[in-house]
C-alpha cells in the first residue's frame, strides 16, 4: 500500500508540472517491477538460508553404518561418502599430498549412552580412523557435530612408502565447532556437505575433508533413519548473481525507456513546431 501511495503521489506531482502522464506511467511500472524483483530475491535469499527442513532425502550410497550397544541395540546411524585431502613431509623433506576415498567397506565401534545416544562413532579402514563425537543441547532441543578426528599410520599403502613419521593424528579447528546440528527427534542430511579442515597438533592445517554426501543419526529413534533435517547445500543454492543480474538488466531496460521517450517526445515537439510555423 505504502508503494502504490508513492506512485500516486510521483503521478500527481508529474501532472502539475505539466510531465506527460504516459512517462510517468513508464517510469513508475519499471520502479515497481525492480521493487518486486528486490523484494522477491530477498524471501527467496531467506529461504534458502534457513537451515531446517523436514522434507524428506534421498539416501546417499555408502551405508548405512550402525553403531550397536553392548545388547546389540542400535543407537546411532550414519551414511557417508567423502575423501581426505592430506599434505605431507616425505622421506626426502619434500612436500606431497594424497587423496584417500573413504571405501565402502569399513568398520565401526564407538560409545553409547544408556539412552541410546552415541558418544561417538569411529569408522575405520586399513590404518585409517575416523570418529565423530556428538553432543546435546537439552537447553536448546538439539543434539551436533561437535568434533572429527582422523588418525592413521604414515606407513599407510596410500603414502607408496614416501611418508615420513610415524603416526598423525588431525582434528577440526575449534573456529569449526559444530559441525553440524539437528533437532533431537531429527536426522541430518546433507549433499555436497563440503570442505572441513583438518590440524595437526601445531594447529596447522595439513588436510582437508571433503564431505559429498553425509546422513548421520547419533540415536536410536525407531530402529531406522527418522525424519530429515538438511543443510543449505541441500536444497536450492541461492545465487548471488541472479538478483544483481535481473536488476542489470531491468535497469538497461529502464534507460531504454527513457531514451525511446524522449526520442519520440523530441520528434514529436519538432513536428507540432513545424504545423505551428506552417
Amino acid at each position: 500500500f505504502l508503494f502504490t501511495d508513492g506512485i500516486h503521489a510521483i503521478q500527481k506531482m508529474a501532472k502539475n508540472k505539466g510531465v506527460d502522464k504516459l512517462f510517468v506511467s513508464v517510469i513508475s511500472l519499471t520502479t515497481f517491477t525492480i521493487f518486486v524483483n528486490h523484494v522477491d530475491c530477498l524471501i527467496y535469499k531467506n529461504y534458502v538460508m534457513d537451515d531446517v527442513s523436514t522434507k524428506p532425502s534421498p539416501p546417499v550410497d555408502v551405508g548405512p553404518l550402525v553403531l550397536y550397544n553392548d545388547r546389540q541395540e542400535a543407537c546411532a546411524f550414519m551414511e557417508i561418502e567423502g575423501k581426505f585431502d592430506l599434505s605431507f613431509e616425505t622421506k626426502t623433506g619434500t612436500q606431497s599430498q594424497v587423496v584417500v576415498d573413504i571405501p565402502s567397506q569399513v568398520s565401526v565401534t564407538g560409545l553409547c549412552e544408556p539412552h541410546y545416544v552415541a558418544k561417538y562413532m569411529i569408522v575405520g579402514w586399513s590404518s585409517f580412523t575416523l570418529s565423530f563425537y556428538f553432543g546435546v543441547d537439552d537447553e536448546d532441543d538439539y543434539w551436533f557435530l561437535r568434533t572429527v578426528t582422523v588418525t592413521y599410520n604414515m606407513s599407510d599403502p596410500v603414502f607408496s612408502g614416501k611418508a615420513a613419521g610415524a603416526r598423525m593424528e588431525l582434528d577440526t579447528p575449534l573456529s569449526f565447532q559444530p559441525i553440524l546440528k539437528a533437532r533431537l527427534d531429527r536426522a541430518f542430511y546433507c549433499l555436497n556437505f563440503g570442505e572441513i579442515p583438518l590440524q595437526n597438533k601445531y594447529r596447522e592445517q595439513v588436510g582437508m575433508m571433503i564431505i559429498r554426501n553425509i546422513k548421520v543419526q547419533p540415536f536410536a529413534g525407531e530402529g531406522a533413519f527418522a525424519e530429515m533435517q538438511t543443510c543449505l547445500r541441500s536444497r536450492h543454492p541461492y545465487d548471488e548473481m541472479v538478483p544483481i543480474a535481473i536488476g542489470s538488466t531491468l535497469a538497461i531496460l529502464t534507460l531504454l525507456v527513457i531514451a525511446g521517450y524522449a526520442i519520440f517526445r523530441y520528434f514529436k515537439v519538432k513536428k507540432v513546431g513545424y504545423d505551428t510555423m506552417e
